[in-house]
Parts: C-alpha cells; structure tokens; sequence
C-alpha cells in the first residue's frame, strides 16, 4: 500500500471525490487536513499545542525506527499523561492490542469497567462480539491492532467529553501514524465523530452510513476509513449482529 506519512506532509493538493469502487461499494474520497488547519481547532488547555508539536517531532525523527519500538515510546508518553481528569479515576490506561503491522485499526471509543481492570482493550461482552466478528471474516485479534478513542474509563461508562476527546487524540493521531494501516473502522458514533471531522468528510447519523466506506488520499498516501456500529449494541438488540456481520464482509472485501 501507498505510504502514510504525518499529518505534516498532507495538504498541499486537494484531492477529488470518486463515486466508482472496484468492489462495488460506494467510494468517496476525502483529502487530508493539513496541521495549519487542525490548529485552528480550540486548543482543550495551555498544553495542547505543545502535545501535537511533540506528536509532529516524533514522526519526524522516527527515521528506521521500527514500529514496535515506536509504539512503546508513545505507551511511556501515554502512561504518564495528565491531560484530563480521567486520569485520577482510571485504575489502568488502556492502550491497545494487536499487531504493529495489521492492515486494519479498529477504533472504540472508551475502556468499560473490565477494560479498566485489566488495561486491555474491548475485552468485556463486547470484546467477545468483536472476536466472533473477526472470526467471521477469517481474522484473529493478533492479525488486527484494537484501540479507543480515549486511553481512559469515563467514571460509570458515561460518554466521553468533548474535552476528554481533544486531551486524547493526539496520542491516537500517533498511533495511527505509527501502524499505518490500510483500513481504519470506527466502532461507535464517538469515534465516528472524531475521524470524520479529522479527514474532512461530512457527517451523517451511523444508522445512514454504517458498512460505508471512504478513500482518505492525498499524492502521498491512500486507506479506507469505514464506519460501523459499535459492537455492544449486539448485546441489547440480537438484530443487530446480522447488520454488523454483513459490514464486516465489507471490509473484508477491502482487504483483499
């Protein structure tokens, strides 16, 4: 796949939007927000500007670093932050899973409380969904990297805070720069959210627009971004397992 680069490097050339898709899904194609634009964004305090400068050099100087020493240097970064309040009530920051290397990245949105205990991602009843999800498609947690929008439990599974999102993300902008991946999922209105306004594209209710795909390019680098629905509502409404399996099978046409 074409190389992803930091957001730095985006920008430049607006892109075109393709309404033709070799798998037969609909294929919109959205450009990068270059950092000059993402600035413009209200800071969430006195440190955020300073968080995305140390997020830009990380990907300036990482050179032949390889990705898994790159991704322990952002876990130090993340298991000392005290960006939000999250921080004095979590038990443990939840980091993510997976392989270094995965084609695809499936971004949750917050730890629940068995995600706090145990500082793993999406391993509570909807993890175990998401694993049979997996499985649907012929993938293993360890062909895939698993993360959240934000590293901490909101007290009571309560929804993340605008403010919590924006103290967060940038430690997910990296990570994502780090993986590189050819798909990226949002699981969840929240994380849905957040990619969308990151890449520009407009935003629609999940119930439009689940199983969708769109093609993120610029001259430097092209993935898929695809919007689904968060894996938990299987649990309340069993209708809903076939809605997320037949979405699935999309992004396993994505892959191949």
């Amino acid at each position: 796949m074409d190389k992803i680069r930091t957001l730095n490097d985006f920008g430049n050339k607006p892109s075109e939007q393709k309404n033709t898709s070799n798998t037969g899904m609909e294929d919109k194609t959205q450009k990068f927000l270059s950092e000059n634009e993402l600035s413009k964004k209200e800071p969430v305090n006195e440190n955020d500007d300073e968080a995305k400068l140390e997020s830009s050099n990380l990907f300036l100087t990482l050179g032949t670093t390889n990705k898994e020493d790159a991704l322990k240097e952002l876990y130090k970064k993340i298991s000392n932050c005290k960006r939000c309040d999250l921080s004095k009530t979590k038990k443990n920051y939840v980091f993510g899973a997976g392989s270094p290397n995965a084609k695809i990245i499936f971004m949750g949105e917050a730890p629940g409380f068995w995600e706090d205990q145990k500082g793993e991602p999406f391993v509570g009843r909807a993890g175990k969904f998401l694993d049979t999800l997996l499985e649907h498609i012929g993938l293993k947690r360890e062909d895939v990297y698993i993360a959240n929008i934000l590293k901490c439990r909101p007290p009571e599974n309560r929804d993340p805070t605008l403010n919590e999102i924006k103290a967060c993300t940038p430690f997910l902008d990296e990570l994502m720069n780090i993986i590189k991946p050819k798909i990226i999922a949002a699981l969840g209105r929240h994380s849905m959210g957040y990619l969308f306004d990151k890449f520009n594209i407009k935003k629609e209710g999940i119930s439009k627009i689940h199983g969708e795909h769109f093609t993120i390019e610029n001259n430097q680098a092209k993935f898929f971004l695809i919007a689904l629905y968060h894996p938990a509502v299987a649990l309340y409404n069993p209708n809903m397992r076939d809605i997320l399996k037949k979405d699935f099978e999309k992004i396993k046409e994505l892959l191949t």
